[in-house]
Formats: C-alpha cells, structure tokens, sequence
C-alpha cells in the first residue's frame, strides 16, 4: 500500500529537481557571499588568492562556483539519503522542503564563522600575524581580513552542519507521514464496511 493517497508511480520519482535547484541555489548563495566579502576586504583576496584588478568580479565568479559545486555535493547526499530513508517514495516537494534549512543554517555560519576571525583579528592581533605573515598589519585591515577568512571556513562548516540538519529533517517528516498513514490503515476498513452498507442500501 502506497504511503500517500496516490498511487506509488506519482512520487517514485529521481530527486533531479533537487540537484538542480540545489546547484543554482549554492552558486548564488556563493556568489552573494563572496561579492560582500571582496567589498569587506579585497586585501584578503589579493594576498591569499593572489588576484590583481577587479577582485569584485573574479569573487562573484569564484563563489558562483565553489557554491555550485557545494550545491552538487548537497543534491546528491540529500537524494542518496532520500533514498535510504524512504526508497525514493516521497515526493520532489519533500526533498526540495529541506533546502531552505540547510541555506539558514549555512548562512547562520557564514556571519558567526566571519565575526569570531573579526573578534579574533582584534584581540589576537599577534598570534594572527604570526600564524597568517602575508596579513595586512593595520589593525582595522587585519579585522576585516579575519572576517572574510572566518566566513568562508563558517559557510563550509554550515554547509555540512546544514546537509545533516536537512536529513534529519527529512527523516523526521518520512516518520510523521508513516505514522499518519498507519492510522489511516485503522480506520479504513470501518470505512469499507460503511461504505459497504450504504451501497447495499
């Protein structure tokens, strides 16, 4: 017995819409975050990417596809778990329901990751110059730098923290939809019967 109302064949569908729209959504996501970084500090992009003359644009292309390619990666382990957990029977709205946590969480990340390297830039000034040599010395400039450091590292680590968050979230609300149907499955023979007596009437 299918777990919804409509028959299997409706929502025995590959997740492409997922990846698809997850690699659009990592590319912009990417894209967005790393033009506010360049503008925050392109110093941080010249001495560590080694880029010269319009760091703006190289960011937008840079981010634009290190979030697509963090965008393929989350598609596919978030249809891989789908799979997993519910054989593929859940509808693409299901799985693509989990995107909007996993883009907060990575987000969320992104500004906490980029305020501890400001807050650390200010207050361990040294131990960045020491561990980081090629870091501007000026002490706004280093803060700035350690915020576009710490955000990128953020963004990567809520990546992560994100795609487990969204298969849980997945696996939570697979539960609550078997949970619903096998209620469903104690109540329909009543209805069978019901139904039964009032066509036999």
């Amino acid at each position: 017995m299918p777990v919804e109302s409509e028959s299997s064949t409706t929502y025995v569908r590959k997740p492409f819409a997922l990846w698809g729209l997850s690699v659009l959504l990592g590319a912009a996501f990417g894209a967005a975050t790393n033009v506010s970084n360049s503008v925050i500090s392109p110093t941080y992009f010249r001495r560590v990417m080694g880029w010269s003359g319009d760091v703006v644009g190289a960011a937008v292309l840079q981010g634009a596809l290190e979030g697509a390619i963090t965008g393929c990666a989350f598609g596919i382990a978030v249809a891989v778990a789908a799979t997993v957990v519910t054989k593929l029977k859940c509808r693409p709205g299901a799985l693509i329901g989990v995107l909007p946590l996993a883009f907060v969480v990575a987000f969320a990340f992104w500004l906490l990751g980029g305020m501890i390297g400001a807050v650390s830039a200010r207050v361990l000034a040294p131990v960045w110059l020491w561990a980081v040599p090629f870091a501007p010395r000026a002490p706004m400039a280093l803060v700035r730098f350690g915020w576009v450091g710490g955000s990128i590292w953020g963004a990567y680590l809520g990546s992560v923290i994100g795609l487990i968050c969204s298969v849980v979230m997945l696996r939570r609300r697979w539960r609550a939809v078997l949970n619903a149907d096998q209620g469903f499955d104690v109540i329909r023979p009543v209805v069978a019967v019901y139904s039964a007596g009032e066509n036999g009437r």
